[in-house]
């Protein structure tokens, strides 16, 4: 009998699109997560300078998470002034995107941006994926 890697369900499968032994309910929740190879050359700015095991306990983390990798780099990582985002939730257009005016750290929940020339706060949720750094 195989444990869900995420809540601790019994009954669980590995899921070949998630890479992951998960319940039912946790699959319906996880997004498709991405190839080590792949998180390394979007998480990483050069991965052959980061240790191994560094890389292997990211990649771990990211498994584990219900986040999409989009998700999982706005989450774990601090985005500097000027990084271009793409926004979502009810007050924002589909693909929505806006410039942070601030540092924007891993334990911080809201920030400013710059939305079509307007000054806005928003919420860490609200951020979906980032675009480009430093794009100013």
């Amino acid at each position: 009998m195989s444990i869900c890697k995420i809540c601790g369900w019994t009954n669980a499968k590995f899921r070949e699109e998630k890479r992951l032994t998960l319940c039912d309910h946790c699959s319906n929740c996880t997004p498709d997560k991405v190839t080590p190879k792949k998180f390394d050359n979007e998480f990483w700015i050069d991965p052959s300078k980061v240790d191994a095991s560094i890389r292997r306990s990211f990649y771990s983390d990211y498994l584990h998470s219900e986040n999409s990798l989009e998700q999982y780099i706005v989450t774990t990582t601090t985005l500097s002034p000027g990084t271009l985002v793409r926004l979502q939730g009810p007050a924002f257009n589909d693909g929505e995107s806006a410039v942070l005016l601030d540092e924007f750290k891993p334990n911080d929940n809201r920030t400013r941006v710059l939305v079509e020339g307007a000054h806005m706060t928003v919420l860490r949720e609200e951020i979906h994926s980032v675009i480009n750094q430093d794009c100013l």
